[in-house]
């Protein structure tokens, strides 16, 4: 772990990791897709569907953020 301040800013959240691949409008694009799905998801589905299509849905982005992370890592 880093001694920084956690007040500091840095450049490894995953928008600016997004705005560094895709650029800035098509991150922006790629976040609000991204929540219009969960959102969709949680406005239609009912009951143990909706905690099933969240389940999914959850462990994706968990796997994106990974990719993106340790590929950061890797790089540097």
């Amino acid at each position: 772990m880093d001694k920084k301040s956690p007040f500091k800013g840095d450049q490894n959240h995953f928008h600016h990791q997004l705005s560094k691949k895709f650029g800035e409008p098509k991150s922006v694009l790629i976040l609000c897709g991204l929540t219009i799905i969960l959102g969709s998801i949680a406005a239609f589905l009912q009951g143990i569907n909706k905690m099933i299509a969240l389940t999914i849905v959850s462990i994706i982005i968990l796997a994106v953020i990974v990719k993106f992370t340790l590929k950061e890592k890797n790089s540097q």
